[in-house]
């Protein structure tokens, strides 16, 4: 027909601010090459300065997830990670703990929450900005499933899901060093086992 579907103002008009939070819109899916979602968690986990928090259900990280925690941790922020003692799938349990040796060693802090199976997903960078959406921190969220998430840049939506990140830790038990050296050989066997499923998860 002769007319400009890219035309501006026709299909995407400018949008008004609608209210005080600066927010941004994260999609995902295997019909994109640029990994949107695997790309601003690594930029959210890279600009932390003070304190980085994370809640998943699901810890079977890339390298690159993996190596910015261990960087976040050896430029000496206080890393915290909270997932679910018991997940709905044990392979997935062991799997992600046993990246636990990959984390501890560094400083960072792990919770494994009690009651049953955490399935917030949650990062918390320095008490002023955040990111939540239905990606977990897998290869299976970052890369091929249809995800969406939502970062956002507001100390006080930060303060609630810190009360919430509070809250939580009532309910959870801290894995150290030496919980870790101590599990029994029949873990360290299923870790070993399943380890090489992590980039199927």
């Amino acid at each position: 027909s002769g007319e400009a579907l890219i035309t501006p103002g026709l299909y995407y008009p400018e949008l008004k601010p609608a209210g005080p939070v600066e927010m941004q819109i994260v999609p995902g899916g295997p019909d994109n090459e640029r990994n949107e979602i695997q790309l601003s968690v690594l930029a959210m986990l890279q600009r932390a300065t003070r304190r980085l928090r994370l809640m998943t259900p699901y810890f079977v990280p890339e390298d690159a997830v993996l190596c910015a925690i261990q960087l976040a941790a050896m430029r000496g922020i206080e890393v915290e990670l909270m997932v679910p003692a018991r997940g709905d799938h044990f392979y997935l349990t062991h799997v992600t703990r046993s990246s636990y040796e990959d984390l501890l060693p560094y400083g960072v802090r792990i919770h494994e929450y009690q009651p049953s199976l955490l399935h917030a997903k949650v990062a918390i960078i320095d008490d002023q900005c955040a990111m939540c959406g239905s990606a977990n921190l897998d290869v299976r969220s970052l890369r091929i499933n249809f995800e969406l998430n939502l970062a956002f840049y507001s100390p006080r939506l930060a303060a609630e899901l810190n009360v919430l990140f509070e809250e939580n830790l009532a309910h959870c038990r801290e894995i150290t060093a030496e919980d870790h050296a101590a599990r029994p050989f029949s873990h360290r066997l299923l870790e070993v086992v399943c380890r090489p499923l992590t980039s199927l998860l």
